[in-house]
């Protein structure tokens, strides 16, 4: 990794000689480097939304729309998506993936709905690639 991409660097000096056990002073201008590269710890993003109902001076009352996409949100949905399409995991497979990674408990049920909306999401730009190709 360049150096400009270091995240932390961790001074480990020696306390005693190697040899002798002499208690050891001082830094080394030079110090060999040694780089090791870690994953992030992930942890899932989970908003609420609470649709509060107001009633009207007509009396009628009205609840706030969720917002469009359901119990998952669109990254979750392409992350499903590629480990069963891209991947060919089983959707057992990427709902285990899912837990264990990330800590987000899935059904089998909902990796399919995810690889249903992710299907719905890319209809379109499929079908543009689709046709400009044609032309």
């Amino acid at each position: 990794m360049p150096v400009d991409q270091v995240q932390a660097v961790v001074p480990v000096q020696p306390l005693r000689c190697g040899r002798c056990g002499a208690r050891l002073h001082g830094t080394d201008p030079t110090p060999w480097r040694h780089q090791v590269t870690e994953v992030p710890k992930v942890a899932p993003h989970t908003p609420e939304y609470q649709l509060h109902t107001l009633v009207c001076r007509c009396g009628a009352p009205t609840r706030a729309a969720l917002p469009p996409g359901g119990a998952f949100g669109p990254r979750l949905q392409a992350l499903v998506a590629v480990c069963t399409g891209l991947y060919r995991l089983s959707r057992r497979t990427t709902a285990g993936l899912l837990a264990d990674l990330f800590g987000v408990e899935v059904a089998l049920g909902s990796v399919s709905a995810c690889e249903q909306a992710a299907s719905r999401a890319l209809a379109a730009p499929v079908a543009a690639a689709h046709a400009h190709i044609q032309r």
